[in-house]
C-alpha cells in the first residue's frame, strides 16, 4: 500500500530515506532544483522534531560521482534528460550534504549513509552502497523495515527511482511533499500518483 498521509506515531519498522540534499542540487549549486533550500530546511526541522520519535533508521544518499564522464552521465554538452553538467563528484564542495542535512549526520540524527553513482547514472538510491559495501536494500531488510518514507531531491528523478524500486522490493512506500520538490513543478504530484496506480 503507498500512503499519501499518516499518523505521527513512532513506527520502529519505518525507515525515513533522504536523497541528495547536496550543496549541487540546491539553489547556486550546479544543478540546482528550485526550493532545495526549502527542502533542506524541511527535513532538518521535521528529523529534530519527530524523527527519531516517528523511525527506527533515518538514512541519508549523496551522489558521489567518478570524475570525468562517469560513463556517460556527466557530458560537457548535457541533454539534460540522459546526462547532465558535471555535479556531485566525489570529495567536491558539491557533493556535500547542504549545511542542514551535514548537521543532522553530524549530530547522529542520521543512522547510516549511503553513497551512489559510482560508475553509473545511480538514480536509485537502491543503487547505493555505505562504507563497507553494503546495499540500502539489504540495511533495511536487516533492520526489519517495511516501511520507507522518501524525501529530497529531485522528485522527478532520483527520488522516483529510489521510490519506484521500494514499492517494487515490496515496500510500504510513501513521499511527503513537503519534504521534495522536482525540476518539474508537478513532479511531486505525478510522483505520487504514480505510486498509488503502480499499487493497485
Amino acid at each position: 500500500m503507498v500512503r499519501e498521509t499518516r499518523e505521527v506515531a513512532l513506527r520502529p519498522h519505518a525507515a525515513l530515506v533522504i536523497i541528495d540534499v547536496q550543496v549541487d542540487f540546491c539553489e547556486g549549486g550546479a544543478l540546482e532544483v528550485k526550493g532545495g533550500n526549502t527542502v533542506a530546511a524541511n527535513i532538518d526541522r521535521f528529523v529534530r522534531n519527530a524523527g527519531n520519535q516517528v523511525y527506527g533508521k533515518v538514512v541519508a544518499t549523496r551522489d558521489w560521482h567518478d570524475e570525468g564522464s562517469n560513463n556517460g552521465h556527466i557530458s560537457d554538452k548535457p541533454d539534460f534528460v540522459n546526462n547532465w553538467p558535471v555535479h556531485c563528484v566525489h570529495d567536491t564542495p558539491g557533493a556535500a550534504y547542504h549545511p542542514r542535512i551535514q548537521k543532522l549526520v553530524d549530530e547522529g540524527f542520521v543512522t547510516r549513509e549511503f553513497f551512489k553513482g559510482q560508475g553509473d547514472h545511480g538514480y536509485s538510491g537502491w543503487s547505493a552502497v555505505d562504507a563497507n559495501g553494503g546495499t540500502l536494500a539489504k540495511y533495511l531488510t536487516d533492520a526489519g523495515v517495511g516501511i520507507v518514507d522518501v524525501v529530497g531531491l529531485a522528485a522527478d528523478y532520483c527520488v522516483r527511482a529510489t521510490a519506484e524500486d521500494a514499492v517494487k522490493a515490496g515496500f510500504d512506500v510513501s513521499v511527503w511533499p513537503s519534504m521534495t520538490t522536482g525540476i518539474d513543478p508537478k513532479a511531486v504530484s505525478k510522483l505520487i500518483r504514480d505510486l498509488v496506480i503502480a499499487k493497485k
